[in-house]
């Protein structure tokens, strides 16, 4: 299903945001399935397929309308949306845990060093 003429999603690449597509999502369309739609696998290679221009190459909104949209119903959308929202929750956890215990491992490492250039990793001979 196509989405109305009027809506286009928002597409963002590159940090100056030279393609920036403003999102109008219509009724059929909730924006944070939007959101996560655009930023799928599937979406960024067709952004990257159908970039126009020679100098510097850019998507548009004729490119963004022409891009297929399967919309599932929106209460599919929105559980999508949540299902999503929550796996990221989770991420963040994980990312939060693994930066802890990395700079633990990297405390750990210095003072392992520390010991051993004070030689007290080795047995004292009686």
């Amino acid at each position: 299903m196509q989405p109305p003429k009027s809506t286009t999603l928002f597409a963002s690449r590159g940090d100056n945001c030279s393609d920036l597509v403003i999102a109008r999502p219509g009724p059929q369309l909730i924006p944070e399935f939007g959101a996560i739609y655009v930023n799928a696998a599937q979406m960024k290679a067709h952004i990257s397929n159908v970039k126009v221009g020679s100098a510097q190459a850019h998507f548009n909104t004729r490119s963004m309308q022409a891009a297929p949209l399967l919309l599932p119903p929106v209460a599919e959308q929105h559980e999508i949306a949540n299902r999503v929202k929550k796996l990221l929750a989770v991420c963040d956890g994980l990312r939060g845990r693994i930066e802890a215990a990395s700079r633990r491992v990297e405390r750990s490492s210095q003072a392992v060093l520390a010991k051993a250039f004070r030689g007290e990793l080795v047995r004292a001979e009686r």
